[in-house]
């Protein structure tokens, strides 16, 4: 998700042509309605039934970055919003104590993972100065 979606959105950006946004959220979306979970996570892949914290910490960044620039009245805008939103709220509901997320996030006995904390921890904070999601609760979560 993050490769060509942030492919898209950087093409969008330079040059405005709506065509690269259009691509970027099509993507974004596609992979929400196949790999997003009902608690918010996405599947590694089709075939693999896993959480893991790096790949979900790709998707987390690429959401935020493709939000922050696709334009508000765009088809797909709300879509990819409530994914991105469902995901921070698990998101929230699995880090660990010590403020990091694991490298499978959802088992407890998994190791804990730097990267996709640092993915995690800017998503949200992306979110948190857009607007989008509730200081209060995730500058709590950034700040651990």
């Amino acid at each position: 998700m993050y490769m060509v979606g942030m492919l898209q959105i950087q093409a969008y950006r330079a040059t405005r042509d709506l065509k690269y946004a259009d691509r970027a959220a099509l993507q974004l979306t596609a992979y929400i309605k196949k790999l997003q979970q009902p608690n918010g996570l996405f599947f590694h892949g089709p075939e693999f039934h896993y959480h893991w914290g790096r790949g979900n910490g790709w998707v987390a960044a690429s959401m935020a970055e493709v939000l922050k620039s696709l334009p508000s009245d765009h088809p797909r805008r709300a879509e990819l919003m409530e994914g991105y939103k469902k995901m921070m709220a698990a998101l929230l509901k699995f880090q660990s104590d010590n403020g990091m997320w694991r490298q499978l996030i959802d088992y407890e006995y998994s190791w804990a993972e730097s990267s996709c904390t640092a993915m995690f921890a800017y998503a949200m904070t992306v979110g948190v100065h857009q607007g989008w999601l509730d200081a209060a609760g995730y500058k709590t979560a950034v700040g651990k």
